[in-house]
């Protein structure tokens, strides 16, 4: 593995790790509310 290539490994996957933390905060934050549950009324 030359020197060059352990550079790009080393940049790559924290690269990745904030890029999939990004998109799954995004996901969370931008999805829409919950519908309420419908109340079932006792008798």
């Amino acid at each position: 593995m030359t020197r060059s290539h352990r550079l790009v490994h080393r940049w790559l996957w924290p690269a990745l790790v904030i890029v999939v933390a990004g998109l799954f905060i995004t996901a969370l934050v931008t999805r829409p509310p919950p519908e309420p549950a419908p109340q079932e009324q006792k008798q």
